[in-house]
């Protein structure tokens, strides 16, 4: 399945953070599911970062991103949003 991932969904797996559900945990380390990183995610933590909200390093995001072959940043216009055909996690 092809799930859209949200900014926070991202983040608290990436920090390992107990905040994140153990169902979405699951689905995120499934290697048979397909993620799409809406652009938007990647300026979200660009931002968090630099006002020192999150603890994450910026590179690391972008090569965990690069190197999952499951793992594809795209626009995410109108017709994305609202077509309804992927699940946001």
């Amino acid at each position: 399945m092809t799930y859209i991932v949200d900014t926070h969904i991202f983040i608290w797996f990436l920090d390992k953070n107990k905040r994140l559900k153990p169902q979405h945990r699951q689905i995120l380390i499934n290697k048979g599911n397909n993620f799409v990183f809406p652009a938007i995610v990647l300026a979200e933590i660009k931002h968090l970062i630099s006002i020192k909200r999150i603890n994450i390093d910026f590179d690391m995001v972008l090569e965990y991103l690069s190197e999952s072959e499951n793992c594809v940043v795209y626009p995410e216009d109108e017709e994305i949003a609202t077509s309804g055909i992927l699940p946001v996690i």
